[in-house]
């Protein structure tokens, strides 16, 4: 499971003077660490399963695994939130400066909305990286909204670098059942951006993979729905009366159970008219700037590999969606772990140079509105910290490090990075303490800011 999530995330702006709470050393569980906290504090969930049923309570902290403080992907799978009603409620006065990272969210239910995380009375939090799995919303008497995510009441969240599978919105007993609806994520009156995810074997009696209705207004870009299914229509999207902005994305192999109609599968819009542009779309070739209608040769679905084929990566094919993104999206390093386009991005999460994050249009989301460097992250810190920096646009980027007398000890980032939300880690394991400087230059922008190394 390490290789699923292979990027970090801009995660917030953070101050030398916020606190660090450690479950369970600080409190045994997670939300008394919660409630002691306040706006701008960590609350640091180390390995180990821990009780759901969460509430930020107004709280704009940050709930993250080690995975936040060390870069190992392994913490995700490893930090487990289970049960509740929702496992994670996000409510009023919850901003972007509230983050859930590097956690295995499972095992939600009796929700009537957000089976995993429910973000409601305009809860904007940044979920990242994240796996989100085996969660239902619905209950006896009452249908389901949005087994893994609900979004509700002009929440706003950015959802990006998620697994999110096996999440289930199903109709209740009562008469007559209403059907549930998506079984991934719903959105209601919300704008979140749904970027870098890959949405697969969800469920759900109508939109198995993403569901939008009254009035949403969201952005999908650069994920995969793959393998959802749906009892009527729209087992990948399913989008009522809302907007909806679709980039760079692959909705393929989606099923419905009890309707013969191809053009249900993948997306459908009920009274909407979405903007779809550089997506395959399984079995109906929407209209939008390249836009196609083919298998996007996943390299091994059965264990949820979904990287594209590549020959030049030992594959037998190549995927026809690599070099078929935005062509305004450059993409000219060949990984085979990450992007795999050389003239432009890929379809799919892993297009890019060297980042999950792929650089998309104004119109298709929420771009920095300039350049910046972050304080990082912890700070002080002991051996290892996180520095975030923010580009509007593609530029050179040179990271160093300096010691207190002005001499250069590292070099963090020497190479044209992508507009976007970026982090590197610094570790100065070989290195005293004492006071050290971090210089970011991009372009034409020069910053400086101090850390504090204490051993």
């Amino acid at each position: 499971m390490k290789a699923l999530i292979i990027s970090f995330t801009a995660i917030l702006l953070t101050s030398a003077s916020a606190t660090i709470i450690n479950i369970p050393m600080d409190y045994r569980t997670i939300q008394p660490g919660i409630d002691a906290s306040s706006d701008g504090d960590t609350v640091l969930v180390h390995a180990g399963t821990h009780l759901g049923g969460i509430n930020f309570n107004g709280h704009n902290i940050v709930l993250a695994s080690l995975f936040l403080t060390t870069g190992d992907t392994s913490y995700i799978t490893l930090t487990v939130v289970n049960r509740g009603c929702p496992v994670i409620h996000c409510g009023e006065g919850i901003d972007t400066l509230a983050a859930i990272i590097g956690l295995t969210i499972r095992g939600g239910m009796e929700s009537r909305y957000g089976g995993g995380i429910l973000c409601d009375f305009g809860a904007s939090p940044r979920v990242l990286n994240n796996i989100i799995a085996y969660n239902s919303a619905g209950w006896i008497m009452s249908q389901g909204y949005g087994g893994g995510i609900a979004c509700l009441n002009n929440s706003n969240p950015r959802i990006i670098n998620n697994y999110i599978f096996y999440n289930f919105a199903d109709e209740g007993m009562g008469y007559p059942p209403y059907p549930g609806v998506g079984g991934g994520i719903y959105s209601e009156n919300s704008s979140p951006l749904i970027k870098n995810n890959v949405i697969f074997k969800n469920y759900a009696n109508i939109g198995g993979g993403v569901a939008l209705g009254g009035q949403s207004d969201i952005v999908i870009a650069n994920s995969i729905f793959y393998n959802n299914e749906s009892d009527y229509s729209a087992a990948g999207i399913a989008i009522s009366c809302s907007s909806a902005r679709i980039l760079n994305s692959i909705i393929y192999a989606n099923h419905l159970q009890f309707l013969d109609n191809d053009n249900l599968t993948g997306i459908n819009d009920y009274g909407s008219n979405p903007t779809i542009r550089y997506c395959d779309i399984q079995d109906t070739l929407r209209p939008g700037d390249g836009n196609i209608s083919v298998d996007p040769l996943f390299r091994d679905t059965t264990i949820s590999d979904y990287h594209l084929m590549a020959i030049a990566c030992g594959d037998s094919l190549d995927s026809p969606c690599i070099d078929a993104g935005d062509p305004s999206i450059l993409d000219l390093l060949l990984d085979c772990a990450r992007g795999l386009g050389t003239e432009c991005s890929d379809m799919g999460v892993y297009g890019g140079s060297g980042f999950w994050i792929v650089d998309i249009d104004e119109s298709f989301g929420n771009l920095p509105k300039g350049i910046s460097l972050s304080q990082n992250y912890p700070n002080p810190f002991n051996i290892s910290t996180m520095i975030n920096y923010e580009l509007r646009s593609q530029s050179q980027v040179t990271i160093d490090i300096y010691d207190i007398l002005g001499r250069k000890v590292a070099t963090l980032e020497n190479a044209v990075e992508l507009a976007g939300y970026h982090q590197v880690l610094w570790n100065a394991e070989d290195l005293s303490s004492g006071v050290y400087f971090y210089k970011l230059q991009a372009g034409n922008f020069t910053e400086t800011r101090k850390m504090m190394l204490i051993k």
